[in-house]
């Protein structure tokens, strides 16, 4: 069985441990003020995602980590890990979180959101993501699609990747989510260097999500992390963490 962890920041700190001293967010001077449903409907028209089939804004269910009020976002499942389900609602939950504040507040303060999964059994799967304490008002000056699809193919040459796919996400500035096969045998590269190199120095883009397959198209690794809602998580197939230079917190 592979490894698959959920972090609250733990993965976000230490992929970002060389790219994120110098984030180039900045407050935003103008907060918007919108209602949470107004809010919600604006990230949804403009995120790009099909996997997400709905957002509700409800009372505080009485769950640790979800405030009031408290965003429920609805996702279906396309893969077995739950990697890119938490981290399109870490987008979507800090997004809002902008949109209805009305000072600089931190996310925690005004907004709490859980992901509730519809897994390929027809469970639903239901995950808190927890207290966030990011500063709201933050600017990340995101490159054009098109330069951060060059990012992506830039970077699969530096380090020998085929680009499997690659898709840019505007949940309010810009999200990169890349896969790439990685050739058999050890890497010469860690994860931390490709994660640099894809969020850009300073980062400039609100998330990243990172998978590895290998030529069969077997999945290796999937990491996500969250900017404007700090957090992320990780699945590594058994021994994947260590060849790819991953040292766990």
């Amino acid at each position: 069985m592979g490894r698959c962890r959920l972090w609250a920041g733990l993965l976000m700190a230490a992929l970002c441990l060389m790219a994120c001293g110098g984030n180039s967010a900045n407050a935003r001077d103008t907060p918007t003020g919108l209602v949470p449903d107004v809010a919600a409907a604006r990230v949804l028209a403009s995120l790009g995602d099909t996997t997400v089939q709905g957002v509700d804004v409800i009372p505080a269910p009485g769950v640790y980590g979800c405030g009031s009020p408290c965003l429920r976002v609805r996702i279906k499942n396309n893969a077995d890990h739950q990697i890119r389900e938490v981290w399109l609602g870490r987008l979507i939950e800090g997004t809002v979180g902008d949109l209805v504040r009305t000072d600089h507040k931190t996310l925690a303060e005004v907004l709490g959101a859980e992901v509730v999964i519809s897994a390929r059994s027809g469970h639903l799967v239901t995950r808190q993501l927890g207290m966030s304490y990011s500063p709201l008002g933050q600017r990340f000056n995101s490159p054009s699609d098109a330069d951060l699809r060059q990012r992506a193919a830039d970077v699969a040459d530096k380090y020998g990747l085929k680009v499997d796919s690659v898709e840019v996400l505007h949940p309010l500035d810009s999200a990169l989510a890349v896969t790439f096969t990685v050739p058999p045998g050890p890497v010469s590269w860690t994860l931390y260097q490709l994660t640099n190199d894809l969020q850009g120095s300073p980062v400039d883009v609100e998330g990243l999500s990172i998978q590895l397959n290998s030529p069969s198209g077997r999945p290796l690794v999937h990491v996500a992390n969250g900017e404007r809602a700090k957090g992320g998580g990780g699945w590594f197939a058994p021994g994947q963490d260590d060849r790819f230079g991953f040292q766990h917190g």
